[in-house]
Formats: structure tokens, sequence, C-alpha cells
């Protein structure tokens, strides 16, 4: 029996040396094509991504607020701040209100590398520790999608206790 690869039109490129070999270079958000003289076309599929709220609790302006982000891990690391390069999710809030719950994501690692990588942490009622650093709370779906937050604000700010030092592990 023959190799698929043989009868492909889209490997006869690479396999024979009578045609030049096939160049596919894939780019972020974009749909290859292929052509029969042998060139991969790119057919951008760029379309505007879909901004979610976020409440940020920042620890050095002792301050929450709101904000529209995208829902990328890059705009979660650069909405959280300090450097921030892995995020966790140490708080799941159950909604009464939605269908949707909400997660508070903060750095992992803010807690192990060092004391002078911490800028302040804060905790709600009844906490055991801090969390250390700044955090964000968005919303999930029922898949785990990210969504816009169904948190109050202004209760937020209500519960929420900064503290100036946090222990480093």
């Amino acid at each position: 029996m023959l190799s698929p690869k043989r009868h492909d039109p889209l490997w006869s490129g690479l396999t024979k040396k009578t045609h030049a070999p096939l160049k596919l270079r894939i780019l972020r958000n974009s749909i290859p094509t292929y052509t029969p003289n042998s060139v991969i076309k790119i057919s951008p599929t760029y379309t505007k991504m879909k901004t979610i709220k976020v409440i940020k609790i920042d620890v050095e302006q002792k301050d929450i607020y709101e904000l529209e982000i995208d829902p990328t891990l890059e705009a979660f690391y650069s909405t959280i701040g300090n450097g921030c390069n892995t995020i966790e999710c140490p708080v799941h809030f159950r909604s009464e209100t939605s269908e949707f719950d909400d997660a508070l994501y903060c750095d992992e690692n803010a807690r192990i590398m060092g004391q002078d990588y911490i800028k302040g942490g804060f905790y709600f009622p009844n906490w055991m520790y801090p969390i250390a650093n700044n955090a964000i709370i968005l919303g999930t779906d029922e898949e785990g999608e990210d969504r816009s937050h169904n948190q109050d604000l202004e209760s937020l700010k209500t519960q929420i206790t900064f503290v100036d030092f946090v222990r480093a592990l």
C-alpha cells in the first residue's frame, strides 16, 4: 500500500525533486491555504477581540477598581503587574445572582520570589493568610472561558483589608 503522502498534492512539492519545496509559515490568527503552484498564502482572520471587565486589587495603591482588558494571558500578566509571569486561581466566587461564577487570579510566584518582590498584600474576612501582590477578579462561564466579572465593586471595597507586609516563603 502506498503512503497517503505520495498522493497528497500538498506533499508533492516535498517529495518530488522537480518541484520547489513548499514554504509554510503560519502566523498567529491566520489560516494557511494551499495553491497549485506550491505557494502557501496566509489569509488573516483578525477579528476585534472582545474585551472583558475585570476588577483589579492594587496593593501598592491600596485601591480596588474596574478595568476593561483583552481576555489573554499576556493581558492578565500585565494587569496584575509587578513582573508577573505565572498566575494561579486560589479563590473561586460562587455567584448567587448569575449562572456564571468569578475567579481571583494572582501572581503564583509572588511569595517564593523573595521579600523584595512582594509589594504588599490583601485578604478577605476569615482568611488564614493574605494574597501577596496585586490580583484580578474576572468571570468564568460553564466551560471555563473568561468573561466579565459579576462582583459588586463597592461590596468588595468594604470586605478587602490591605496589608503592607506579607512574609515570603
